[in-house]
């Protein structure tokens, strides 16, 4: 029974085709056009975050949209992370830079969008199939080497997808912070190797609850980078509250 239930509210808020389409027509196309206009050579795009991974709610739904040159294209990460930035203000886009990624948000006279973006500028560290980028990060004013594609990868293939939605739409409804990357890796690092093939959807979120105590404890690391400091992602005082909420 409760199984059903959370299946339903699942179903209830899964991105459709339809929601894909909008993004496509009503932000990524356009998004895209006005950044080709600042380099020479056209950029790769992809969607990244839950998009990409399988882990989207279409009520708080933000998009990820990865924007990389290639190697030889010869401009520093730190330079297109500007010119891309330099663009979506000559278009009169509302946006923020963040660390590695330009929040847009709107445009001007049109008001806030229901819907942000963040575009992360970046490019390939060579012309290998190993997909490696550089980005730039914007705080620490240095580049860093990801991999999204592992990233993406990593969440792809688990079984842990629909404990990381029911998760995202109770931090939702309960409006708390609960960064999707940490969630992610933690669901799956941490939970998943306690799942069993006969668990059902209700059975993983309760072992999910049980481990409440090891959030922001246990130590878990960047699939794509090992030097990256995944714990530093939220201060103690937000663990502490993620912990009561899961709890």
């Amino acid at each position: 029974m409760v199984a059903a239930c959370l299946n339903k509210l699942l179903s209830d808020y899964v991105v459709d085709r339809d929601f894909r389409d909008m993004v496509k027509d009503g932000y990524r196309l356009p998004l895209q056009e006005v950044i080709n206009g600042a380099f020479a050579s056209k950029p790769n795009y992809r969607y990244g975050g839950s998009l990409a991974k399988g882990t989207a709610n279409s009520n708080s739904c933000d998009v990820d949209l990865l924007c990389y040159l290639d190697s030889y294209c010869g401009i520093s990460v730190e330079d297109i992370y500007k010119k891309v930035s330099s663009a979506l203000a000559q278009s009169s886009y509302i946006y923020a830079c963040k660390n590695s990624a330009i929040c847009v948000t709107g445009e001007a006279g049109e008001g806030t969008w229901d819907i942000s973006v963040d575009v992360v500028p970046g490019k390939y560290t060579s012309n290998d199939s190993n997909k490696d980028v550089y980005l730039w990060c914007n705080k620490d004013k240095k580049h860093l080497k990801s991999n999204p594609e592992k990233q993406i990868g990593k969440v792809q293939e688990s079984s842990m997808k629909d404990v990381i939605r029911l998760i995202k739409l109770f931090r939702s409804f309960h409006n708390f912070k609960f960064k999707s990357f940490f969630l992610e890796i933690f669901a799956i690092d941490v939970v998943e190797p306690t799942v069993t093939e006969t668990d059902n959807v209700y059975d993983k979120l309760v072992k999910f609850c049980s481990h409440y105590d090891e959030i922001g404890v246990t130590k878990i690391y960047d699939p794509a980078n090992a030097h990256n400091d995944i714990m530093g992602i939220h201060s103690e005082a937000e663990f502490n509250l993620i912990r009561q909420k899961i709890k």
